[in-house]
Parts: structure tokens; C-alpha cells; sequence
């Protein structure tokens, strides 16, 4: 019996000597009827590709279009697309074990897989070795993993993990990345999270050797592709002089608000030890300057040197203080430019009647927050356009490390006061459902 099965393979197996690694077949799923009544129906044929010949024997990977066949995320790979080799659907090679294809099972070739999606399934398969001894692939020879890297792989190197950019003739180009779920961009693959640190960059000679670690597909690659280029546009914008840029030159600072036949128009802008009561205050990155909005024209110089970039939100300052001149003066109240530029946040006032001492707490544009320096609670607000006076004069500068205590207690009493709000509109919304409920 054991002579006729295997003359009767031999046989079978001869009549598939046309086939080729590489090769994409049609064939059924099952060898006898049994197996073919246990799959269902429209799923009882399918793709397969020829990955390995041994002698006679033919070993193919399976193919289908339902991705949740396997329960192992790590032996599903994406990578026959169907416009690529003729098939109906994109198709999901199952990397997990090689099946044996005989005569009965054959129905028609489709055509072969090119370089790049053969070199990734060599990949899977030496990846599903390393990782699961109980799922090695089973009949392929070790001496057939030979595959090469390009982009998109994740590779270990002087026991560092890294991302391949890029590939020329001597180096491998490479991102640093880390095992980790939190970053300006992160990746998963095959339930692996990658953070990127795309400030470390290196580049590998090939003469190294790197490990296989993970790979990923076309799509991926595409999307960090993009994502480094938006990066390495953002970093020439920031070596460029245009508007929003604070800028250094001969010891003084100045805030480009336009670039003018090669020449930059800018605001002279001062710093806290330059203050005077006539200056307009500004924060660029949550730093506080203050201006004049002295106009003043640099031309374009190697020694002009960029200290920090304005966001527009910043920008919209400077519109909003000259709007707010120009309805000062149509209502011609010149001590109010006065009044409105020497409260900040942070100094001290005092009450001309009362000699009491108030802290102020915050300031946007022309309303100033304020409460006594012992009882934050009792804070308040004044907008300096609806009064015609104010008597509180400007003392000196609380400490620092005092002022960042108060303001984290007036912020906290803003939040209870918020949620307390929220609270009471909640009960108000419930004891009308009720009403309505009875009535």
C-alpha cells in the first residue's frame, strides 16, 4: 500500500513539474470529500502561491480574502493586491504553514508574485521562526531565508531599534524608534506599538548586520514618508526670516510682521527691564514682551539670528492693540493708553482710599483680574473701557515663587466654581424632568 500511495504521489507530482516558485495557482482547498463538505461553500477554492519544491513535491502558502481566518495576528500579511495578479480580491497570505499540492488539487496557474512581495514573505516566515518555536514553518529550508532589507523595516542594531528611511549603494538611512505607545507619531504592527524619534537619525553601512525585528507595509511607509517631509519643511520654515519671527540683530530685538522686496518690516520689541508705562505688552510662546509698535526696516543679513517664532493666535495681538488705539482715540480719553498699559500680571496695587494691597492675577488685552494678596476668592474683574477711573497705583513686582502659588490657588477656585456651576445646571435639568414627569 505504502509503494502504491507513493507511486501514485510521484505520478501526481510529475504532472506538476511546470510549476514554479513564485507561482500563483488556483486549486482546491480540500483533498477529498470529507474536507470539502467542512468548508463552506464559495470558499471551496482558492489562490495559492508556490513557495517551495522539494524533488517532486510542490509546498504552496494558502491565500483568501477574509484577514480573521488565522487567530495569530502575526501570520496575517496584506500583500497580494488584486490588480497586481489578476484576482477578484485583495488577498491575506496565511504564513503559517506550507501546504502540499498534488494533481487533484490544481486547476489553473494565474500568473507569478514579483520580487518584492516574494522578499516579504520570506520575512514572515523568518520572523514566525524566531519568535514561535511551536509554529516554525514547516518543510521550508533554512538556507532559502535569504532575503534583503528595504524601507519600511524595523531593525535591531548595536542593541538599539531602528526604522529604515532609506537605501542606497553603501548606507542604510534610519530613524531611532522605541517600543512605546506615546510619541509625536506612533506606529503598531502586528500588535507592536513604535514611537518615533525622528530627531536621531543615523546612517548604517551595509557591511554591517543588522536583526530583523518587524516590517511593515506599503501604506505605512507611504504615510511616515509623508510625515518626514511636513517635518523637514517645518524645520527650512524655521531657519526662514518672514512674519512671526523674533529676531536678534546689533543687540536689539525686533518682530517681523512682513517680508517687503528682500527687506523685513518689523515692531522694536523690549524687554521686562525696558519697560515703560507707554509700552503695549505681548507673550510670544509664553514669553512676555512689550512694544511701542515703532516701525523699522532691517535689510536681510547673515547676523540677523532667529531667537523663537510668534503663532498667529500672537500675531492677532498686535492687530487687536492698534484696533484698540484707534477706538481710544475716535473717543478721545488719553488717560486711558495710560491706565491700560501698566497693569500686568503679577504686580501689586494699591487702593489710594482704602491702602489696601491687591495682587493681579491675569490681564487679556484691556480687562485685568485682581484680588486682595489674603483672599483670592474674592477676585474681580475690570474693563478698562466702560470706566473713566480707577484708583489703584502700581507698587512693586511680587516674588516670583509667591505669585505662581497664588495664581495656581485662583485657577483651582475657577475650576470648583466651574464644576459647581455644571452641578447646579444639572440638578435644575433634573427636578424639571421630575415636574414634567408628574404633571
Amino acid at each position: 500500500m505504502r509503494l502504491f500511495n507513493f507511486i501514485k504521489n510521484l505520478f501526481y507530482d510529475s504532472e506538476l513539474d511546470f510549476l514554479n516558485e513564485k507561482d500563483i495557482v488556483w486549486a482546491k482547498r480540500y483533498n477529498n470529500l470529507e474536507e470539502k463538505d467542512k468548508i463552506e461553500i464559495g470558499h471551496q477554492e482558492g489562490p495559492y502561491i508556490i513557495i517551495h519544491k522539494s524533488g517532486k513535491k510542490v509546498y504552496a502558502l494558502e491565500c483568501g480574502s477574509n484577514k480573521n481566518i488565522n487567530t495569530i495576528q502575526l501570520l496575517k500579511v496584506k500583500y497580494i493586491r488584486k490588480y497586481n495578479y489578476n484576482l477578484m480580491k485583495d488577498g491575506y497570505i496565511f504564513i503559517g504553514k506550507l501546504v502540499l499540492l498534488n494533481k487533484d488539487r490544481f486547476i489553473k496557474k494565474l500568473g507569478q508574485i514579483d520580487d518584492y512581495d516574494l522578499n516579504r514573505i520570506y520575512k514572515s516566515i523568518y520572523l514566525i521562526n524566531k519568535r514561535y518555536k511551536n509554529l516554525k514553518v514547516k518543510h521550508f529550508p533554512k538556507r532559502k531565508l535569504k532575503f534583503y532589507y528595504e524601507k519600511g523595516d524595523i531593525v535591531l542594531y548595536q542593541k538599539q531599534q531602528f526604522y529604515i528611511t532609506n537605501i542606497d549603494e553603501n548606507y542604510y538611512y534610519v530613524h531611532q524608534i522605541h517600543e512605546s505607545k506615546k510619541g509625536k507619531i506612533t506606529i503598531t504592527i502586528n500588535n507592536i506599538s513604535y514611537s518615533f524619534n525622528f530627531a536621531s537619525t543615523k546612517n548604517i553601512p551595509k557591511k554591517e548586520k543588522l536583526e530583523l525585528l518587524n516590517i511593515t507595509d506599503k501604506d505605512i511607509v507611504k504615510n511616515i514618508e509623508e510625515f518626514t517631509k511636513r517635518e523637514e519643511s517645518k524645520k527650512k520654515n524655521t531657519n526662514k526670516l518672514n512674519r512671526g519671527k523674533l529676531v536678534l540683530y546689533n543687540g536689539e530685538y525686533f518682530l517681523i510682521y512682513e517680508e517687503k522686496n528682500k527687506k523685513l518690516l518689523t515692531y522694536k520689541i523690549y524687554l521686562s527691564n525696558d519697560y515703560s508705562e507707554d509700552m503695549y505688552a505681548i507673550t510670544i510662546r509664553k514669553g512676555l514682551y512689550y512694544t511701542l509698535l515703532e516701525k523699522e526696516e532691517l535689510e536681510i543679513s547673515d547676523d540677523i539670528k532667529i531667537v523663537r517664532e510668534a503663532s498667529l493666535l500672537e500675531m492677532d495681538q498686535i492687530k487687536k492693540i492698534k484696533k484698540n488705539i484707534k477706538v481710544e482715540q475716535k473717543q478721545d480719553i488719553p488717560k486711558q493708553k495710560i491706565i491700560y498699559k501698566k497693569y500686568l500680571p503679577g504686580y501689586i496695587m494699591l487702593d489710594s482710599e482704602t491702602l489696601d494691597r491687591y495682587i493681579i492675577l491675569k490681564r487679556k488685552y484691556n480687562t485685568i483680574t485682581f484680588s486682595p494678596i489674603d483672599n483670592i476668592e474674592s477676585y474681580c474683574e475690570v474693563n478698562f473701557d466702560e470706566i473713566s477711573e480707577f484708583n489703584y497705583e502700581v507698587m512693586e513686582k511680587m516674588d516670583k515663587f509667591r505669585f505662581n502659588a497664588l495664581l495656581n490657588d485662583f485657577y483651582q477656585i475657577q475650576k470648583r466654581i466651574s464644576y459647581k456651576k455644571n452641578s447646579d445646571s444639572t440638578d435644575e435639568k433634573e427636578e424639571m424632568l421630575d415636574t414634567i414627569g408628574t404633571s
